[in-house]
C-alpha cells in the first residue's frame, strides 16, 4: 500500500520527505553514537583474567614487593628480584605485562631473565594487579608508570635498564623509553624488547573492531576516537609506537608471532621499519598473540639480545631480521 502523497501539495511533499530523512538520520546517528560509546567503554575496560598464585619464591628466587607513585598520583606495585652481587652489575630487566594481565602472568619471563643473571623488576601497570584500579588508557598514560619505576631504580642504585614488554606492555615500553630519553633520565636505557606491539592505537582499534565485532572501521572508529577523547581525556592518535621507535637510540628487538591476528605482522613491522637506531626483528613461527612457548630459539634470541645490551662497551646491534625472515610478506 503506497502512501497517498497526492493529498499533499508538492512543497509539502518535499517537506515531509525531508522530515522523514532527518528523523532517519537522527535515529541512525543516535545508534552510532550509542555503539561508539559502548566500544569506547569496552576498549578502556581492563578485562578480568584469572591469574596464577605464583611468586618468584617458587623459582627459588628472593624478592621484595616495591611500591612507587606515578607523577599523576597513581600508586603502583612491582616485584624486585635481585641477583647476587658481582664485580659488574648487569642491567635490570623491567618486565611489563599486557592488557588484562599482571606480574604473576610473567613468571616465565621473570625466570628466564633471572636465571640468565639479570636483576628483574616485574610491575603491575596501572589498573592491573595490585596497582590502583581504574580504566586503562591503552598506552597513553601507562608510560608514566615506566618513568616512575625508572626513578625508583635510580634511587636504589641501579643505573642501566632493559625494558621487556608484551602487547600493551610492548607499546608502553617503547613509549616509556622514548619519553625517558626525551626527559634525559640519568638511568641508561640499555635496550628494549617489544613483543607483539601495535603500531598506533587507531590502527588497533580498527583491527579489533573488525576482528571481534565484524564491524567496519568507518564511521565507528572515528566516533569511538571522539568518545575516548570526550570521556577519558586523551587523544588516541598520540598513542603511536612507530613515532616512539623513531626516537629511541637504544637497541630494539621487535618480536612478532606468525599467527597473531590481533597484532598482525604489517603493524608490528611498521614499528621495526620506523626504528632509526640499532634494531633486530624476529618472527616467532607458529604462535599466536602473547602465548609464548619459550621454545629454544625464542630463548636464544632473547638471551643473546640481553647479553649484547649488557656489555659495558656494547657494540652496535646489527640491523637485521631473524627467524623465518624469508617468509615475511611485503607491507601493504
Amino acid at each position: 500500500m503506497s502512501f497517498p502523497f497526492s493529498r499533499f501539495s508538492p512543497p509539502r511533499r518535499v517537506l515531509f520527505v525531508l522530515l522523514f530523512l532527518g528523523l532517519a538520520l537522527l535515529l541512525v546517528g543516535g545508534g552510532l553514537l550509542g555503539v561508539s560509546d559502548l566500544l569506547a567503554n569496552y576498549a578502556m575496560t581492563v578485562p578480568s583474567i584469572a591469574y596464577p598464585r605464583w611468586t618468584p619464591a617458587e623459582a627459588e628466587a628472593k624478592y621484595e614487593t616495591w611500591s612507587v607513585t606515578a607523577s599523576d598520583g597513581v600508586h603502583l606495585k612491582g616485584w624486585w628480584v635481585p641477583i647476587t652481587e658481582g664485580k659488574v652489575t648487569p642491567p635490570t630487566v623491567l618486565i611489563v605485562h599486557g592488557l588484562g594481565a599482571r606480574k604473576e602472568h610473567m613468571s616465565r619471563y621473570i625466570t628466564l631473565a633471572h636465571e640468565a643473571g639479570y636483576p628483574v623488576l616485574a610491575i603491575d601497570l596501572r589498573s592491573h594487579g595490585e596497582s590502583d584500579a581504574g580504566p586503562t588508557t591503552l598506552g597513553y598514560r601507562e608510560p608514566l608508570d615506566v618513568l616512575a619505576w625508572l626513578g625508583k631504580l635510580q634511587e636504589e642504585g641501579e643505573f642501566r635498564v632493559i625494558l621487556w614488554g608484551t602487547s600493551l606492555g610492548a607499546v608502553t615500553s617503547l613509549r616509556g623509553a622514548a619519553e625517558a630519553q626525551k626527559e634525559k633520565f640519568p638511568i641508561q636505557m640499555a635496550g628494549v624488547i617489544s613483543d607483539a606491539p601495535f603500531d598506533t592505537l587507531l590502527h588497533t582499534l580498527a583491527n579489533h573492531a573488525k576482528l571481534l565485532f565484524q564491524i567496519p572501521s568507518f564511521p565507528l572508529v572515528p566516533l569511538t576516537e571522539w568518545q575516548i577523547r570526550r570521556r577519558f581525556g586523551f587523544e588516541p592518535k598520540e598513542v603511536d609506537a612507530t613515532e616512539a621507535a623513531r626516537g629511541i637510540e637504544a637497541p630494539i628487538l621487535i618480536l612478532a608471532a606468525g599467527l597473531d591476528a590481533r597484532m598482525p605482522l604489517p603493524q608490528v613491522r611498521a614499528i621495526y621499519d620506523a626504528a632509526a637506531g640499532p634494531k633486530e626483528f624476529y618472527l616467532i613461527p607458529g604462535e599466536i598473540h602473547e602465548i609464548r612457548r619459550f621454545a629454544p630459539e625464542f630463548r636464544e634470541k632473547v638471551t643473546a639480545f640481553l647479553a649484547r645490551c649488557s656489555a659495558p662497551e656494547a657494540e652496535p646491534l646489527p640491523i637485521r631480521t631473524a627467524g623465518t625472515a624469508a617468509s615475511l610478506p611485503p607491507l601493504r
